[in-house]
Protein backbone atom coordinates (compact mmCIF):
# COMPACT_ATOMS: atom_id res chain seq x y z
CA UNK A 1 0.00 0.00 0.00
CA UNK A 2 1.10 3.19 -1.07
CA UNK A 3 1.14 5.78 2.14
CA UNK A 4 3.59 8.96 2.60
CA UNK A 5 4.84 10.74 4.85
CA UNK A 6 2.31 13.02 5.37
CA UNK A 7 -0.76 10.56 5.30
CA UNK A 8 1.54 8.43 7.90
CA UNK A 9 2.10 11.43 10.14
CA UNK A 10 -2.17 12.15 9.76
CA UNK A 11 -3.15 8.42 10.16
CA UNK A 12 -0.40 8.06 13.38
CA UNK A 13 -1.63 11.46 14.71
CA UNK A 14 -5.09 10.01 14.91
CA UNK A 15 -4.48 6.73 16.19
CA UNK A 16 -1.85 8.18 19.10
CA UNK A 17 -4.91 10.89 19.90
CA UNK A 18 -7.76 8.17 20.03
CA UNK A 19 -5.66 6.06 22.25
CA UNK A 20 -5.14 8.97 24.88
CA UNK A 21 -1.60 9.95 24.34
CA UNK A 22 -1.63 13.63 25.11
CA UNK A 23 1.30 15.02 22.61
CA UNK A 24 -0.19 12.69 19.60
CA UNK A 25 0.81 15.13 17.13
CA UNK A 26 5.03 15.87 18.27
CA UNK A 27 5.13 12.27 19.44
CA UNK A 28 3.83 10.94 15.69
CA UNK A 29 6.70 12.73 14.08
CA UNK A 30 9.27 11.64 16.20
CA UNK A 31 8.34 7.99 16.43
CA UNK A 32 8.08 8.03 12.18
CA UNK A 33 11.59 10.00 12.03
CA UNK A 34 12.96 7.23 14.33
CA UNK A 35 10.95 4.40 11.80
CA UNK A 36 12.71 6.35 8.82
CA UNK A 37 15.92 7.25 10.54
CA UNK A 38 15.39 11.22 9.63
CA UNK A 39 15.37 14.17 11.37
CA UNK A 40 12.08 16.56 12.01
CA UNK A 41 13.84 19.05 9.85
CA UNK A 42 14.45 16.51 7.07
CA UNK A 43 10.73 14.69 7.80
CA UNK A 44 8.97 18.10 6.91
CA UNK A 45 10.60 18.87 3.87
CA UNK A 46 9.68 15.14 2.10
CA UNK A 47 5.90 15.17 3.12
CA UNK A 48 4.80 13.89 0.00
CA UNK A 49 7.50 11.11 -0.56
CA UNK A 50 6.72 7.48 -0.09
CA UNK A 51 6.85 5.71 2.99
CA UNK A 52 8.89 1.98 2.38
CA UNK A 53 7.01 -1.19 3.52
CA UNK A 54 9.07 -1.99 5.49
CA UNK A 55 9.19 1.54 7.03
CA UNK A 56 5.20 1.27 7.57
CA UNK A 57 5.41 -1.72 9.33
CA UNK A 58 8.40 -0.54 12.16
CA UNK A 59 6.09 2.89 12.58
CA UNK A 60 2.72 0.32 12.97
CA UNK A 61 4.96 -1.58 15.66
CA UNK A 62 6.11 1.69 17.74
CA UNK A 63 2.44 3.27 17.75
CA UNK A 64 1.46 -0.03 19.12
CA UNK A 65 3.92 -0.30 21.66
CA UNK A 66 3.08 3.11 22.37
CA UNK A 67 -0.68 2.96 22.75
CA UNK A 68 0.17 0.07 25.68
CA UNK A 69 1.91 3.71 27.12
CA UNK A 70 5.60 2.76 26.98
CA UNK A 71 7.13 5.82 27.15
CA UNK A 72 8.67 7.16 24.25
CA UNK A 73 11.92 7.72 25.33
CA UNK A 74 12.10 3.60 26.11
CA UNK A 75 10.67 3.20 22.31
CA UNK A 76 13.00 5.93 21.00
CA UNK A 77 16.04 4.71 23.73
CA UNK A 78 17.12 8.31 24.64
CA UNK A 79 15.75 11.55 26.37
CA UNK A 80 17.00 15.00 26.05
CA UNK A 81 17.88 16.80 29.06
CA UNK A 82 19.90 19.91 30.20
CA UNK A 83 20.86 20.54 26.42
CA UNK A 84 22.31 17.08 26.45
CA UNK A 85 21.16 13.89 24.66
CA UNK A 86 20.94 10.85 27.09
CA UNK A 87 20.52 7.34 26.39
CA UNK A 88 17.64 5.41 28.18
CA UNK A 89 16.52 2.25 28.50
CA UNK A 90 13.58 0.15 30.69
CA UNK A 91 14.86 0.13 33.85
CA UNK A 92 16.57 3.14 34.09
CA UNK A 93 14.69 6.57 35.19
CA UNK A 94 13.60 8.64 32.57
CA UNK A 95 15.30 12.49 33.30
CA UNK A 96 12.31 14.96 33.49
CA UNK A 97 12.92 18.64 32.85
CA UNK A 98 12.06 20.05 36.29
CA UNK A 99 15.13 17.76 37.10
CA UNK A 100 17.15 20.77 35.09
CA UNK A 101 17.16 23.34 38.36
CA UNK A 102 18.75 20.80 40.24
CA UNK A 103 21.75 21.29 37.87
CA UNK A 104 21.54 25.18 37.37
CA UNK A 105 21.53 25.61 41.11
CA UNK A 106 24.19 22.74 41.62
CA UNK A 107 26.10 25.16 39.26
CA UNK A 108 25.59 28.32 40.88
CA UNK A 109 26.84 27.12 44.20
CA UNK A 110 29.67 25.77 42.89
CA UNK A 111 30.56 29.23 41.00
CA UNK A 112 29.71 30.89 44.03
CA UNK A 113 31.10 28.96 47.05
CA UNK A 114 33.89 27.06 45.51
CA UNK A 115 35.09 29.81 43.26
CA UNK A 116 38.44 27.51 42.66
CA UNK A 117 36.10 25.06 40.84
CA UNK A 118 38.84 21.93 42.08
CA UNK A 119 35.85 19.79 44.18
CA UNK A 120 34.25 16.81 44.15
CA UNK A 121 30.76 15.97 43.65
CA UNK A 122 28.70 13.14 44.26
CA UNK A 123 25.33 12.88 42.68
CA UNK A 124 23.70 9.75 44.12
CA UNK A 125 20.62 7.76 43.01
CA UNK A 126 22.42 8.47 39.11
CA UNK A 127 19.98 6.54 36.74
CA UNK A 128 21.25 7.78 33.45
CA UNK A 129 23.84 9.54 34.52
CA UNK A 130 21.90 12.74 33.65
CA UNK A 131 22.70 14.79 36.58
CA UNK A 132 26.63 13.62 36.83
CA UNK A 133 26.79 14.35 32.95
CA UNK A 134 25.55 17.37 32.94
CA UNK A 135 27.25 19.01 35.96
CA UNK A 136 30.50 17.58 34.09
CA UNK A 137 30.34 19.21 31.56
CA UNK A 138 28.81 22.58 32.48
CA UNK A 139 31.60 22.24 35.56
CA UNK A 140 34.91 20.98 33.85
CA UNK A 141 37.38 21.45 36.75
CA UNK A 142 35.07 18.87 38.86
CA UNK A 143 35.09 15.48 39.58
CA UNK A 144 32.45 13.45 40.34
CA UNK A 145 31.52 10.37 41.67
CA UNK A 146 28.07 8.82 40.97
CA UNK A 147 26.06 5.87 42.68
CA UNK A 148 23.00 3.75 41.93
CA UNK A 149 22.07 0.53 43.31
CA UNK A 150 20.70 -0.53 39.95
CA UNK A 151 23.93 -2.06 37.44
CA UNK A 152 21.78 -1.40 34.53
CA UNK A 153 21.33 2.25 35.31
CA UNK A 154 25.30 2.42 36.26
CA UNK A 155 25.74 0.66 32.73
CA UNK A 156 23.75 3.39 30.92
CA UNK A 157 24.96 6.29 33.27
CA UNK A 158 28.27 5.26 31.84
CA UNK A 159 27.73 4.64 28.22
CA UNK A 160 26.39 8.32 28.52
CA UNK A 161 29.43 9.73 30.54
CA UNK A 162 31.62 8.12 27.23
CA UNK A 163 29.21 9.38 24.72
CA UNK A 164 29.86 12.98 26.50
CA UNK A 165 33.33 12.80 26.74
CA UNK A 166 33.75 12.92 30.54
CA UNK A 167 33.86 9.39 31.67
CA UNK A 168 37.41 10.45 32.82
CA UNK A 169 36.68 12.57 35.31
CA UNK A 170 33.28 10.64 36.34
CA UNK A 171 33.30 7.01 38.70
CA UNK A 172 30.19 5.10 38.93
CA UNK A 173 30.28 3.36 42.09
CA UNK A 174 27.28 0.02 42.91
CA UNK A 175 25.55 0.74 46.23
CA UNK A 176 23.01 2.57 48.53
CA UNK A 177 23.70 6.31 48.14
CA UNK A 178 26.50 7.45 49.62
CA UNK A 179 27.71 4.11 51.13
CA UNK A 180 30.12 3.52 48.57
CA UNK A 181 31.80 7.16 47.94
CA UNK A 182 35.46 6.03 48.65
CA UNK A 183 36.37 9.61 50.40
CA UNK A 184 33.97 12.68 51.97
CA UNK A 185 32.60 14.82 48.84
CA UNK A 186 32.06 19.01 48.60
CA UNK A 187 28.58 18.75 46.70
CA UNK A 188 26.13 16.01 46.70
CA UNK A 189 23.12 16.08 44.26
CA UNK A 190 20.41 13.66 44.43
CA UNK A 191 17.26 13.25 43.02
CA UNK A 192 15.97 10.36 44.67
CA UNK A 193 12.38 8.28 45.06
CA UNK A 194 10.18 10.43 46.77
CA UNK A 195 6.58 8.92 45.62
CA UNK A 196 4.39 8.18 47.95
CA UNK A 197 3.74 4.18 48.30
CA UNK A 198 0.11 4.81 47.60
CA UNK A 199 0.26 6.79 44.98
CA UNK A 200 2.40 4.79 42.25
CA UNK A 201 -0.45 2.70 41.06
CA UNK A 202 -2.23 6.33 40.43
CA UNK A 203 0.53 7.70 38.17
CA UNK A 204 0.28 7.16 34.21
CA UNK A 205 0.87 3.96 32.96
CA UNK A 206 3.67 5.10 31.47
CA UNK A 207 5.21 5.77 35.14
CA UNK A 208 3.73 3.04 37.22
CA UNK A 209 3.56 0.44 34.88
CA UNK A 210 7.02 0.78 32.99
CA UNK A 211 9.65 2.76 35.21
CA UNK A 212 11.54 1.04 37.53
CA UNK A 213 9.92 0.62 41.05
CA UNK A 214 12.77 1.39 43.39
CA UNK A 215 13.44 4.79 41.29
CA UNK A 216 9.80 6.05 42.10
CA UNK A 217 8.85 4.46 45.40
CA UNK A 218 10.01 6.93 48.70
CA UNK A 219 8.03 5.11 51.23
CA UNK A 220 4.77 5.81 53.15
CA UNK A 221 5.13 9.53 52.97
CA UNK A 222 7.37 9.29 50.31
CA UNK A 223 10.51 10.85 52.36
CA UNK A 224 12.26 7.47 53.54
CA UNK A 225 15.06 7.68 51.30
CA UNK A 226 16.16 11.30 51.40
CA UNK A 227 15.83 10.91 55.49
CA UNK A 228 18.23 8.34 54.82
CA UNK A 229 20.83 10.26 52.57
CA UNK A 230 20.58 13.42 54.67
CA UNK A 231 21.61 11.40 57.57
CA UNK A 232 24.29 9.78 55.69
CA UNK A 233 25.48 13.29 54.40
CA UNK A 234 27.37 13.91 58.28
CA UNK A 235 30.03 10.88 57.48
CA UNK A 236 29.95 11.70 53.63
CA UNK A 237 29.78 15.38 53.40
CA UNK A 238 33.26 17.88 54.36
CA UNK A 239 32.04 20.33 56.24
CA UNK A 240 31.62 23.50 54.26
CA UNK A 241 29.95 21.12 52.23
CA UNK A 242 26.04 21.27 50.85
CA UNK A 243 23.50 18.98 49.69
CA UNK A 244 21.06 19.72 47.08
CA UNK A 245 17.28 17.58 46.98
CA UNK A 246 15.05 17.77 44.07
CA UNK A 247 11.27 17.09 45.95
CA UNK A 248 7.43 17.26 45.98
CA UNK A 249 6.77 20.89 46.55
CA UNK A 250 4.63 19.18 49.54
CA UNK A 251 7.57 17.62 51.18
CA UNK A 252 9.70 20.86 51.17
CA UNK A 253 8.65 22.02 55.29
CA UNK A 254 9.24 18.45 56.24
CA UNK A 255 12.40 17.65 54.58
CA UNK A 256 13.54 21.14 55.32
CA UNK A 257 13.03 20.30 59.62
CA UNK A 258 15.09 17.04 59.24
CA UNK A 259 17.71 18.72 57.44
CA UNK A 260 17.62 21.23 60.72
CA UNK A 261 17.86 18.55 62.76
CA UNK A 262 20.89 16.78 61.02
CA UNK A 263 22.48 19.94 60.71
CA UNK A 264 22.21 22.68 63.13
CA UNK A 265 24.65 25.24 61.62
CA UNK A 266 23.06 24.80 58.06
CA UNK A 267 21.63 27.16 55.93
CA UNK A 268 18.65 26.15 53.88
CA UNK A 269 17.10 27.83 50.68
CA UNK A 270 14.05 26.34 48.79
CA UNK A 271 14.30 27.07 44.76
CA UNK A 272 11.77 27.29 42.28
CA UNK A 273 11.45 24.73 39.27
CA UNK A 274 10.29 26.11 35.44
CA UNK A 275 6.79 26.18 36.76
CA UNK A 276 7.49 28.57 39.87
CA UNK A 277 6.91 25.54 42.20
CA UNK A 278 9.24 24.58 44.73
CA UNK A 279 11.38 21.95 43.35
CA UNK A 280 14.97 21.89 45.00
CA UNK A 281 16.05 21.75 48.53
CA UNK A 282 19.71 23.43 49.10
CA UNK A 283 21.75 22.30 52.29
CA UNK A 284 24.66 24.77 53.09
CA UNK A 285 25.77 22.86 55.74
CA UNK A 286 27.70 24.60 57.21
CA UNK A 287 26.21 28.53 56.83
CA UNK A 288 29.30 30.03 58.46
CA UNK A 289 31.65 28.93 55.64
Amino acid sequence: MTVTIIGMLLQARVTLTRGGVEEAPLESELLLGFALGMERSVLYASLEEVVPESAQQAMESLVQRRLLREPLAYILGKKEFFGLEFKVCPGVFIPRPETETLVEQAVLLVNARFPGGELLIADIGTGSGALAVSLAKALPSTKLYATDISETALATARANAAAHGVQDRTSFLRGNLMEPLPEPVDVVVANLPYIESRTIPCLQPEVSQFEPREALDGGPDGLDVVYQLLRQGTRHIRANGAILLELDPEQMEAASNVAREVYPEARLQRVNDLWGRERVLVIRCNANS
